[in-house]
C-alpha cells in the first residue's frame, strides 16, 4: 500500500512541479524526474540517477554555495530552510537559472540526514528580466546624465501646483545653465532666474493650461547664463499627480541654440539661394508635396513666358497625355529619390530643343517630400556630342579596318584605346588593356639577345618625335607567343603643340620575314645553281665517258682481277656522280623525275639503311592511310638520308630519332610559304645538341656549315629538292634540347601508285640509232654501248646534222630505229630545238633526250615536249638498255 502511495505521490509531484528530485543521501542515488532532466535538455535515459550527475551540471562557482546552504539546513535540523538560486549548465552549453528548494525528511538515529526531497523551478526568464531591468535603469540614468545638449528634470509643485521645487535634475544642467545639480536642488531660482521676465509669464501661462488639462506643454525660451551668454532651450513637460496629491512635472530641456542660429542662417541662406537660382542659366522648378509648382526661377519664366503654371497640377496646365507623363516622372522621382532623362520640346519660336531634365526629392521633415526640377537646354551640346560620336565611330571603323595593330596612350603611357588587331597580337582584350601601362601590354624584346627593348611610347614621350622599332624586335604576347614586329610610334599633340599622348602602330612581320628569308634563300640557290649547272654539265660529260668506257670494259672482261678493279673504279666514280647530282639539284636541270609513290616503307627502309651500324635507334609513327605523293624517290631518299645523318651527328653519345608522318590539309595563308592544299608532313626529331637561334635562318644556305669537314651542301640540297617538289622544309631547334625538321610534300590523294617490280633484262637489237652530242667522248661511249647491243650507231655533233640525216633516211625509206639527243648544244641546235622538226616529219620514231644539266622541265617530263623518254648523264650500259627496252617495246 505504501508503494502505491509513493507512486501516486510521485505522479502528483511530476504534474505539479517543474522538476522533482528524491535523494538517498546514504547511497548517493538521487531520483530525478523526467521533467527535472528535461529542464537541462536530457531525456530520462541520458542522465544517471546519481547525485554526481546533478552536481556535475552545477556551475563550479555556484557549487560551493549549494553545499554551504545544504550544511546549514542539516545543522539546524531543518529549521533553516534549504532555498537557493543556482546556475546549471544545459546540454547545449547554455546557462539555466534554477530555484532549488528541498527538505530532509528522514534522519538516522545518529542525527545524520538519510533522505532529502525537493524541486527545481526554471527561473531563467525571470533572471533575464531582472538583469534587463537593472540594465535599463542604469542605462536611463546614464542616458539622462549624458544627454547631448539637454537635461532631464522633475519638479514637485505641491498639491496646488504653485510650488517650484526640483526633486531631480540630470548632470547636463552644468553645461546648459553653468550651475551644478546640487545648486538647483537647493535653489530652483538658479534656473528660473535665468529666464527673462517677459518670458516667465508666458511659461507660467502655459503651465496653468497644461495643469488644467493634465497635458503636455512645450515652449521655446531663452536663458541668460551667469557668464552673460544667451542660450535657447526647448522645454517639454507633462504633469502627473502622486498618491499623496502632489503634482510632479517630468520634463526635458533641449538646447536649441544651434538650431536657432541655423534658422537665422537659413533665412539668410534662402535669400542667397533664391538669388543664386534666379541667376542660374538652367531652369529651376520647386514643387510642393502635392506636386504643384511653388517656385520658378527667372530662367524658367524667360523660357516659358506667360505660362501660368504656379500652384497648378500638370492636369490643370497640359493636355492629359503630356500631364500623365509629367506626373509619372514626378512620382518616380519621389520614389527613387532621383531621376534624369532627356526630352524634346518646341520653344516659343517653334524650334525643337533637347532638354536635360533632372528631378529629385527634397526632404521636408515628417511631411511628404518636395520635388526639385532642374532643366537644362542641351541642344548645342547634343549637336556637338552627335558630331563627336560620328567622328569617333568613323575613327573606330578606320582603326578596326586597317591591318595594323594600333594603341593610343596618354602622356603618362597609360593605354586609352586598342584596336582589334592589337588585341589579337598582344592577347589583351580592350576592356582589360585600357588603363594599364603600355609596357605591360606591349612587351617587346630583341629577337637575338632577348634583352628588353626600350618601349617606343617611352621614346616618343621623351623625344617628342616619331620613332621606329629596330629590326629583330619580338613582341611577347600575353600567352607567351613571340611575334616578330615592325612598329613605329608618333606623338599626339594638342592645338598648342604639347604632347598629350602617343599613337603606336605595329604589325606582324613573322610570315613576311619567313617569305623574305625564303626568297633570299631561293636567290642564293639560283646563283649557286648557275655555277653548279655549268660545272655539273661539263663534269658529267667527262664522267659519262669514263663511266661508259669502264662499264663496257667490265661487260667484255673475263679476268676476275680486272673486274674487281673496274668495279672499284665504278664505285668511286659513282660517288663523284652523287656529288655532281647534289650540285645539279641547285641548277634548273635538278628538277625531279617524279612518279606517284607510297612514302612508306620506302622512307623507313632509307632511314634504317642510313642508321645501320650506328648506336642510334629510330621510332616511327605513321598512319595506315597516309596519302600518296608525286615524288622523285631518289631525290626524296637523298633528303631523308641527309637529315638522318645530321640527326646522328647531333647525338654523338647515341639516342633515339622520332620520325612521324601525317596528312595535313592547309587553308589559305595557313602557312607562310605553302599554298592551300593537301600535304604529307614528315617530321624528323632528334634529342641532340640543338642549334642556336641566330644560325637557324642560314642553315639552308649553300656552303654554310658548322662542321669542320662539312661541305655545306647537305641541307641546301634538301631544301632545293623539297622546294622543286612544290613543298618546303621548316625547322625548330633549341640548344640542348634538339631539332625537328618538318618536310611538306604535296599529296596526290586521288592518284594510283606506280609502284612496280622492275626486272632488268638483256637488250639486243639491230638497225640504225642516231647519237647526237657535242662531246666526242660521249658519242664514242654511247656508240660503243649501242654496238654491243647489235645496233649501227650514226654519230652527229649537232641537231642540224641529225635532222638532215633523218630527213634523208625517211626519203630513202630507210628506218631509223631510235635517236639519242643531247638536250643542249652550245652554239648549235640541241635536242630541244631538233625534236620539234623531227616530230613534224615522224611522230613514231623513239627519241631519247640525254643531259647532265637540264635547263628546263624536259628531263622530268620528256613526253610533253615530244621526246619518248629521258636519261641522265652519266649513265651505265644497263640504264640505256632499259630505256631502249621500254621505248622499242612501246613502239612495237
Amino acid at each position: 500500500m505504501k508503494q502505491d502511495d509513493d507512486n501516486i505521490y510521485k505522479q502528483i509531484l511530476e504534474l505539479a512541479l517543474s522538476g522533482y528530485w528524491d535523494w538517498n543521501i546514504e547511497s548517493g542515488d538521487e531520483y530525478m524526474s523526467p521533467a527535472f532532466k528535461k529542464m537541462f535538455g536530457y531525456e530520462d535515459h541520458e542522465l544517471l540517477n546519481r547525485v554526481e550527475s546533478c552536481q556535475r551540471m552545477i556551475l563550479p562557482e555556484d557549487l560551493n554555495g549549494v553545499l554551504v546552504k545544504f550544511k546549514r539546513h542539516v545543522e539546524s535540523r531543518g529549521k533553516v530552510p534549504y532555498y537557493n538560486e543556482v546556475r546549471y549548465r544545459h546540454k547545449d552549453g547554455s546557462i539555466v537559472w534554477v530555484l532549488c528548494t528541498g527538505r530532509v525528511i528522514e534522519w538516522a538515529d545518529n542525527g545524520e540526514p538519510k533522505r532529502m526531497v525537493g524541486c527545481h523551478v526554471d527561473i531563467t526568464q525571470r533572471k533575464k528580466a531582472e538583469e534587463k531591468l537593472v540594465e535599463l535603469g542604469t542605462r536611463l540614468r546614464t542616458l539622462s546624465d549624458n544627454l547631448p545638449g539637454g537635461l532631464v528634470y522633475q519638479i514637485d509643485s505641491g498639491a496646488d501646483g504653485t510650488d517650484r521645487r526640483f526633486v531631480y535634475v540630470s548632470g547636463g544642467v552644468q553645461q546648459l545653465h553653468e550651475v551644478s545639480a546640487e545648486e538647483v536642488l537647493k535653489d530652483p531660482m538658479k534656473i528660473y532666474g535665468q529666464v527673462p521676465a517677459s518670458e516667465r509669464i508666458r511659461v507660467a501661462d502655459l503651465e496653468v493650461l497644461a495643469l488644467k488639462s493634465m497635458s503636455v506643454f512645450s515652449i521655446e525660451t531663452s536663458f541668460v547664463l551667469p557668464s552673460g551668454r544667451v542660450r535657447y532651450g526647448l522645454l517639454t513637460s507633462s504633469p502627473r499627480r502622486l498618491p499623496n496629491g502632489h503634482i510632479i512635472w517630468d520634463g526635458v530641456e533641449i538646447d536649441i541654440t544651434d538650431r536657432k542660429m541655423v534658422e537665422e542662417a537659413l533665412k539668410d541662406s534662402e535669400s542667397r539661394l533664391r538669388a543664386f537660382m534666379d541667376n542660374m542659366p538652367s531652369m529651376v522648378v520647386i514643387k510642393d508635396n502635392e506636386l504643384r509648382p511653388c517656385y520658378f526661377n527667372r530662367a524658367f519664366l524667360e523660357y516659358f513666358p506667360g505660362r501660368e503654371w504656379l500652384h497648378k497640377t500638370p492636369h490643370e496646365t497640359f493636355p492629359k497625355e503630356i500631364a500623365d507623363e509629367i506626373q509619372k516622372a514626378d512620382l518616380k522621382a519621389i520614389s527613387e529619390k532621383f531621376i534624369s532623362y532627356e526630352e524634346k520640346w518646341t520653344d516659343k519660336h517653334g524650334v525643337e530643343r533637347t532638354l536635360d531634365t533632372r528631378k529629385f526629392a527634397i526632404p521636408s521633415g515628417d511631411e511628404s517630400p518636395y520635388l526639385g526640377v532642374i532643366i537644362s537646354d542641351i541642344t548645342q551640346r547634343k549637336q556637338v556630342e552627335d558630331a563627336l560620336a560620328a567622328e569617333k565611330e568613323r575613327l573606330a571603323v578606320t582603326l578596326s579596318s586597317i591591318g595594323d595593330g594600333v594603341i593610343t596612350t596618354d602622356n603618362s603611357g597609360t593605354i586609352l584605346t586598342i584596336n582589334k588587331i592589337a588585341e589579337e597580337l598582344t592577347g589583351w582584350p580592350e576592356n582589360e588593356a585600357r588603363g594599364r601601362q603600355v609596357s605591360e601590354v606591349f612587351n617587346v624584346v630583341n629577337e637575338i639577345t632577348r634583352q628588353r627593348c626600350v618601349n617606343p611610347v617611352e621614346q616618343v614621350l621623351e623625344s617628342g618625335t616619331a620613332v621606329n622599332l629596330p629590326d629583330h624586335t619580338l613582341l611577347i604576347a600575353r600567352a607567351g607567343r613571340r611575334i616578330l614586329l615592325s612598329s613605329n610610334g608618333a606623338p599626339i599633340s594638342d592645338k598648342d603643340g604639347r604632347v598629350v599622348g602617343v599613337v603606336l602602330a605595329f604589325h606582324d612581320i613573322t610570315e613576311q620575314q619567313k617569305l623574305i628569308e625564303s626568297a633570299q634563300r631561293a636567290d642564293k640557290l639560283e646563283a649557286i645553281g648557275l655555277l653548279a649547272g655549268g660545272i655539273a654539265h661539263d663534269f658529267n660529260n667527262l664522267l659519262g665517258g669514263i663511266f661508259g668506257y669502264i662499264d663496257m670494259a667490265l661487260s667484255s672482261s673475263n679476268a676476275s682481277d680486272v673486274e674487281r678493279c673496274l668495279n672499284a673504279s665504278l664505285s668511286t666514280i659513282n660517288r663523284a656522280r652523287g656529288l655532281t647530282q647534289q650540285l645539279l639539284t641547285f641548277a634548273k636541270g635538278g628538277l625531279p623525275n617524279r612518279r606517284v609513290e607510297r612514302l612508306f616503307p620506302f622512307i623507313q627502309e632509307t632511314v634504317q639503311f642510313a642508321m645501320s651500324g650506328s648506336s642510334i635507334s629510330c621510332s616511327f609513327a605513321v598512319p595506315n592511310d597516309l596519302w600518296l605523293c608525286n615524288i622523285d624517290k631518289g631525290q626524296v631518299g637523298q633528303v631523308i638520308d641527309n637529315l638522318v645523318l645530321n640527326a646522328q651527328q647531333a647525338m654523338p653519345l647515341g639516342g633515339n630519332i622520332d620520325l612521324m608522318a601525317r596528312n595535313v590539309s592547309l587553308g589559305e595563308k595557313a602557312h607562310p610559304v605553302l599554298e592551300k592544299g593537301d600535304y604529307v608532313q614528315i617530321s624528323i626529331r632528334d634529342h641532340g645538341i640543338g642549334m642556336p637561334k641566330e644560325i637557324l635562318p642560314r642553315i639552308f644556305d649553300p656552303f654554310f656549315t658548322t662542321k669542320p669537314k662539312g661541305h655545306g651542301l647537305g641541307l641546301a640540297t634538301c631544301y632545293s629538292i623539297i622546294n622543286r617538289h612544290g613543298g618546303c622544309i621548316d625547322v625548330e631547334s633549341e640548344t640542348g634540347v634538339g631539332s625537328t625538321f618538318h618536310l611538306y610534300l604535296p599529296a596526290a590523294r586521288n592518284a594510283i601508285s606506280s609502284d612496280t617490280v622492275e626486272v632488268v633484262v638483256a637488250h639486243k637489237g639491230t638497225g640504225t640509232v642516231v647519237v647526237m652530242d657535242d662531246e666526242k667522248v660521249i658519242r664514242d661511249v654511247v656508240a660503243g654501248m649501242l654496238k654491243s647491243f647489235g645496233y649501227t650507231p650514226v654519230c652527229m655533233t649537232n641537231g642540224n646534222d641529225a635532222l638532215v640525216f633523218f630527213e634523208a633516211e625517211i626519203k630513202a625509206n630507210r628506218k631509223v630505229k631510235a635517236m639519242i639527243f643531247d638536250l643542249t648544244i652550245p652554239g648549235g641546235m640541241g635536242g630541244k630545238e631538233a625534236i620539234t622538226a623531227i616530230r613534224k616529219i615522224c611522230k613514231e620514231t623513239p627519241v631519247i633526250v640525254a643531259s647532265g644539266y637540264a635547263d628546263d622541265p624536259i628531263m622530268a617530263n620528256p613526253e610533253e615536249y615530244g621526246f619518248t623518254n629521258s636519261i641522265r648523264k652519266p649513265f651505265m650500259r644497263v640504264e640505256i638498255a632499259k630505256i631502249l627496252n621500254d621505248c622499242l617495246k612501246s613502239q612495237e
